[in-house]
């Protein structure tokens, strides 16, 4: 049987692409679930049951995070500890979308990073996402899937009065339609702990031209210094697991098939 999933974050760019990918999955939207109500949480969880969650919300940007740090915390750290006991009462696999930013002050190598590198944060954003790693360690089911993505309709740092890509930051995040299918793969199998997924290690730049070739190339200098120059993420080990075989989760009984 399959298992039913519920996210938070649904209407969110990486959300709205799960549910593309398929329609089953269960999303209520925020003004059902805000994760930061552990009410709300609780009664969908009653009403759900599902078998696999897989935490999207997030405040996320390390400029937006900074302008609101209480909030981003609240959200990002009090969201995923609600969420995280209320999935342990109900025996629901947990699933973390982290992010490479968590190496963003990690000296001691530039990039690649695996697994068992130690992670730094020096914003309020890579912080709160190291928290909520912290936080969902707690759950004997978890997986934590640190990740980079971005949307086919990059609009650069417009709003700021920018519009580019970084020639000199190094990532290895990908478009989220190429990186979505790998999420869920990895959330209904039976694999815990922390998984890197991404793409090979290159620039912003280099990435966002191959869908936008007029983008500019800009410098993290012209934008905001203290931005890392390279957070990417080694994803061998997921690339052996894959190419291994991957033991699907199997569902508990009763699993329901509720939409809200």
């Amino acid at each position: 049987m399959k298992p039913t999933i519920m996210i938070s974050g649904g209407s969110g760019l990486l959300g709205m692409e799960l549910r593309r990918l398929d329609p089953s999955i269960i999303a209520p939207p925020k003004s059902v679930m805000d994760v930061v109500d552990r009410k709300q949480v609780a009664d969908c969880f009653e009403k759900v049951r599902p078998a696999i969650y897989i935490h999207c919300a997030a405040i996320i940007g390390t400029v937006r995070c900074r302008e609101d740090p209480l909030r981003a915390m609240q959200v990002n750290v009090g969201g995923v500890l609600n969420t995280i006991e209320v999935a342990m009462e109900y025996g629901t696999r947990y699933v973390f979308i982290s992010s490479e930013y968590a190496f963003e002050a990690n000296d001691t190598k530039l990039g690649n990073y695996v697994e068992e590198d130690p992670v730094a944060g020096r914003s309020i954003n890579a912080r709160s996402k190291i928290a909520g790693e912290m936080v969902t360690a707690a759950h004997p089911n978890h997986l934590i899937i640190r990740t980079s993505f971005f949307g086919r309709s990059f609009l650069g740092l417009r709003s700021r009065g920018y519009v580019g890509a970084f020639r000199d930051q190094y990532t290895s995040r990908d478009f989220v339609d190429v990186l979505a299918p790998q999420y869920l793969e990895a959330a209904v199998s039976d694999l815990t702990g922390v998984i890197h997924i991404g793409t090979e290690r290159k620039t912003q730049y280099d990435l966002l031209r191959r869908a936008f070739p007029d983008v500019k190339a800009i410098t993290r200098s012209e934008v905001d210094p203290s931005l890392p120059a390279d957070c990417s993420l080694c994803s061998a080990k997921w690339h052996r697991i894959r190419g291994g075989g991957i033991k699907v989760h199997s569902p508990p009984e009763g699993a329901l098939g509720v939409r809200f």
